[in-house]
């Protein structure tokens, strides 16, 4: 791989690239891939989670919207790109249309915190919903998830 800028995580994006093997092997374990599935990732950022999709066989449709990355995992996953393994598309996951002809898929992903709650209703919906999701959000995202009193669930 070519010397690139380093590139540091985006704070108005909400970026905080996952580097645990622990939090990356967790997130494989419980989305139950095979090489038959596909699978949405949301927001790649340096790749460490679209490096383990990728080992398990899966196809990946990986939705990016910061351009500054796009290069970079264009030039870090070529070969699965030209095998067709891995599709890259720059947008920002709120705004971005699923392809009408999307076999089912899963949702995998470690997300921005403010953006969570809108990532989960507009994919629960979509017409065309995912059969599992696994998601990886910060604690206290979590804790209002489950929020028993309707008023502080961010859904």
């Amino acid at each position: 791989m070519s010397e690139r800028k380093i590139h540091t995580a985006k704070k108005p994006l909400g970026q905080n690239f996952l580097n645990s093997p622990k939090a990356l092997r967790q997130i494989i374990e419980a989305s139950h891939l095979t090489e038959k599935d596909v699978v949405l990732e949301v927001g790649p950022g340096k790749g460490a989670l679209t490096e383990k999709l990728l080992e398990t066989g899966a196809i990946i449709l990986a939705i990016e919207k910061d351009r500054e990355l796009i290069p970079y995992l264009e030039e870090k996953f070529a070969v699965h790109i030209k095998s067709k393994k891995f599709k890259l598309v720059e947008a920002d996951i709120l705004e971005y249309a699923l392809p009408k002809n999307i076999q089912p898929y899963k949702l995998i992903a470690n997300i921005p915190y403010y953006i969570t709650g809108a990532i989960i209703r507009n994919f629960l919906d979509e017409g065309k919903q995912p059969t599992h999701i696994t998601l990886l959000v910060q604690k206290e995202v979590a804790e209002r998830i489950v929020a028993r009193d309707g008023k502080e669930s961010i859904l």
